[in-house]
């Protein structure tokens, strides 16, 4: 992954609302690590990182049980759906 203040878990992306009503991302944001004015925390989303850039990736680990009890709950509920169908 390229250092990219984009690709920086303390980089806060800043949206705009396009003529269609849909949400767009603008080509800046702020870092929340930088301190100062909103001036000097101003980043644009392609500038390279700084010293505190640190990625946004989640791992497989972090993501670990969640995605599993999520997964093991829509198997229960279909089974019930089904069971309950062919009663």
């Amino acid at each position: 992954m390229e250092k990219l203040c984009q690709n920086c878990k303390h980089f806060t992306q800043h949206y705009y609302i396009n003529c269609l009503n849909r949400i767009c991302p603008t080509n800046c944001g702020v870092c929340k690590l930088k301190k100062g004015n909103n001036k000097e925390r101003k980043k644009a989303a392609f500038d390279k990182a700084c010293e505190l850039w640190e990625t946004n990736e989640k791992s497989v680990d972090d993501l670990g049980g969640g995605i599993e009890d999520k997964l093991e709950n829509i198997l229960n509920r279909l089974n019930e759906i089904i069971n309950r169908d062919f009663e």
